[in-house]
């Protein structure tokens, strides 16, 4: 049983692939363009760089070892010009030599470690989202490559339809020739209208190849030239058209979370900071500078430190940062301003193509009645091939500025839902 079942997972998963490969969706596009794209490694380097300087700025609490050594000679020594019965007085040497170790335990830095840590963590979302921000644009750039070649995927099966036409009508041109009530002459003017058809095929084929690689660039993936494109479904567009999906707007939001970790940041950096130390060492001479000979010596204590007066420089450094909030307020104003006004063209372009289209099926169905009337013209030796021809073409226009027109909405509307924030939540493939 276990060999006969391998096969048949092999042939469902081969079959589940060719089917990938031969179908593709917008929001595939997308996810595979995000990961293709160079900048998306960037997030994880950010994320690496971040936890690094984390790590760097929790060392402030781990001890602090210095080790020094000099020696020095001096041109005079303390002494006395005095002399003192029965008293020498030793003097120290002038040549002086020590080795020191000196430790340093922080104990209390007034919150700045933490504050450091926030200001860096925020630091770092920033960075992140500006990476988001440049990715979200690729969208911009699938839709114009995407809806392209779903166009031209339409021309195609037009022009398809117009060849199954141009030969059912050769077919019955020649069984008329055949029984002598047709003239030759007309089915040269149709032989020559399936040949303008192959050179727009040609053409065709040759625009969606090329469209095609190129897209094949963006996702990072070798596409087929047959693949074929779904075409996407959109809701209706939004009443309330919130930004909050748009990357710049957490952009912006993030920013002003960096700016408010570094006002906390300075207000810290007033704070009294505790330290405990210590100093090991030997010399000569040591601590006792009258004994000339070699000695260990140490001290230890606590230190306090407090900046309490820094001539206003934490408070410009603050008002600067405040400064900077109110630029980032105005730019996201402006940013608002300028994709509601992108939105209002957005959503007058999709209710005039709506319109279009609408007109388009009435063109249609009128057209529809005229090209039977011709075609039944044509069979009956009424008008002539170049005649039905020139109605057939006016048809196929029809048809083309129909398809043109669908597609310009599906792309008017993933513009749309693009320039409102999160379109991967809107389509529905």
């Amino acid at each position: 049983m276990k060999i006969k079942s391998i096969p048949i997972a092999l042939i469902i998963l081969f079959s589940a692939r060719l089917y990938a490969q031969d179908s593709l969706t917008l929001a595939a596009c997308y996810r595979m363009a995000e990961g293709n794209f160079p900048l998306a490694g960037q997030t994880a380097l950010i994320d690496s760089m971040t936890g690094m300087k984390l790590d760097n700025i929790d060392k402030a609490f781990f001890p602090q070892l210095n080790l020094d050594a000099q020696a020095t000679y001096q041109s005079d020594i303390p002494h006395f010009n005095v002399s003192i019965p029965n008293l020498e007085i030793p003097l120290p040497p002038k040549d002086q030599y020590k080795m020191v170790l000196d430790v340093k335990q922080l104990i209390y830095d007034g919150g700045k470690v933490k504050s450091l840590k926030t200001f860096q963590r925020a630091a770092g979302e920033v960075q992140k989202q500006e990476v988001n921000v440049q990715m979200y644009k690729l969208k911009d750039q699938i839709n114009q490559w995407y809806f392209n070649i779903l166009y031209l995927q339409e021309q195609e099966k037009i022009i398809e339809i117009m060849r199954s036409t141009v030969k059912s009508k050769m077919r019955t041109l020649m069984a008329g020739i055949k029984n002598g009530v047709v003239l030759p002459g007309s089915l040269n003017a149709l032989k020559a209208e399936l040949l303008r058809i192959d050179q727009q095929e040609i053409e065709l084929q040759s625009y969606r190849i090329s469209a095609i690689q190129s897209l094949g660039l963006l996702i990072g993936q070798k596409l087929s030239d047959t693949i074929v494109l779904a075409k996407p479904h959109f809701p209706k567009l939004q009443s309330n058209e919130s930004l909050q999906g748009r990357p710049e707007i957490k952009l912006y939001n993030l920013e002003q979370k960096q700016n408010e970790a570094l006002i906390l940041k300075y207000d810290v950096d007033r704070m009294p900071k505790l330290a405990a130390f210590g100093q090991g060492g030997y010399g000569r001479p040591g601590m006792n500078i009258l004994d000339n000979s070699w000695q260990p010596f140490y001290i230890a204590g606590l230190k306090l430190s407090w900046n309490i007066w820094d001539w206003g420089r934490s408070k410009k450094e603050k008002e600067i940062v405040y400064i900077n909030k109110k630029m980032i307020e105005k730019q996201q104003q402006a940013f608002t301003l300028t994709t509601k006004l992108q939105l209002t063209g957005q959503r007058n372009e999709i209710q005039k193509l709506e319109a279009l289209i609408a007109k388009d099926n009435e063109i249609i169905i009128l057209q529809e009645k005229v090209l039977q009337m011709a075609a039944s013209q044509f069979d009956n030796g009424v008008i002539t091939a170049t005649e039905y021809i020139q109605v057939l073409h006016q048809k196929q226009e029809s048809e083309i500025n129909k398809k043109g027109h669908v597609i310009q909405l599906l792309m008017a509307k993933a513009r749309y839902f693009t320039t409102l924030g999160n379109i991967t939540e809107y389509i529905k493939n």
